[in-house]
C-alpha cells in the first residue's frame, strides 16, 4: 500500500468516527438552569401576618392579619415597579395617661388599616428565573390611614388623651422569592421590615404629668410576612 494510499485510509477513519460521535456530542448537551421570563406584567393577591410595635405607651396599632392586592410591570431589566394596596383588621389598647404605670388601658378599640404603597424591585437574577426561581429584594412606601376612626371608648378618656392614628407615611424594606413553574402562574413569599409614625396625644406632652421622656412624634418598627399568587402576562 502506497503513502497517499495509507493517508486517505486514515482520513476516512477519521472522518467516520468524528460522525459517529457527533450524536453523542449533541446528545450530551446539558440544558440550561435559566429560564428568560417573557412576560413583563404580573397581577396577584396576598395573605399574612403584619407584626408592629405600639410604641412606648402601647396605644399604637397591635399586630393582625395582613391581606392585599399587587401589579407589578418590569420596565428595565433587573427592575419591576410594583403597587400595593393592603387591609390589616386589629386592634389598638385605648390608654389613660391619668392612672398609674401598669394599670393605664382603659380598654380596646378596633382599628382597620388600610396601606397604599408603591415599590422598586430588583430581581436578583435578572429578566430569567433559576430552576424556576427568582429571588428579589425591595423598597418602598406609601400611606397609611385607619378606617374605624374614633371609637366609643375613646370619649372615655379626655380629649386631650385620646390617641388617633390619622394618615401617615409607611416605608419598607425586604425581600422576597417568586417560584414560576410555568409561563404564567407564580407562586410567591416576602418579608418587608416596616416603619411610621405614630402622632403622640397632646395631653401626654404636659410638663406637669410625670411620664417621662415624650417624643411628639415616634417611629416604630414592624414586620409583614406574606405568601401570594399572581398571574404574568
Amino acid at each position: 500500500m502506497g503513502f497517499t494510499t495509507r493517508i486517505l485510509s486514515l482520513l476516512i477513519v477519521v472522518l467516520g468516527a468524528g460522525a459517529a460521535a457527533a450524536p453523542a456530542a449533541r446528545a450530551q448537551i446539558i440544558p440550561s438552569p435559566y429560564r428568560f421570563i417573557e412576560t413583563k406584567q404580573e397581577a396577584g393577591a396576598f395573605a399574612g401576618f403584619l407584626r408592629v410595635d405600639p410604641g412606648a405607651f402601647e396605644f399604637g396599632p397591635d399586630d393582625g392579619p395582613l391581606l392585599g392586592v399587587r401589579y407589578g410591570i418590569r420596565v428595565n431589566g433587573p427592575i419591576t415597579f410594583e403597587g400595593l394596596a393592603s387591609y390589616a383588621p386589629t386592634t389598638r389598647a385605648v390608654i389613660n395617661p391619668n392612672r398609674t404605670p401598669g394599670n393605664r388601658k382603659a380598654g380596646e378599640a378596633d382599628v382597620q388599616l388600610a396601606l397604599l404603597e408603591t415599590a422598586v424591585q430588583f430581581n436578583l437574577v435578572g429578566e430569567r428565573a433559576w430552576h424556576g426561581l427568582g429571588p428579589y429584594a425591595l423598597a418602598g412606601g406609601g400611606i397609611a390611614f385607619d378606617l374605624a376612626g374614633r371609637q366609643e371608648i375613646d370619649n372615655t378618656i379626655d380629649a386631650d388623651d385620646r390617641f388617633e392614628f390619622g394618615t401617615t407615611f409607611v416605608g419598607h424594606l425586604g425581600g422576597g422569592l417568586r417560584w414560576i413553574p410555568g409561563e404564567h402562574w407564580v407562586l410567591r413569599g416576602d418579608a418587608r421590615f416596616t416603619l411610621w409614625r405614630l402622632h403622640t396625644p397632646q395631653g401626654y406632652l404636659r410638663r406637669d404629668r410625670d411620664l417621662g421622656k415624650v417624643e411628639e412624634n415616634e417611629w416604630t418598627s414592624g414586620l409583614a410576612l406574606t405568601l401570594g399568587i399572581a398571574f404574568r402576562f
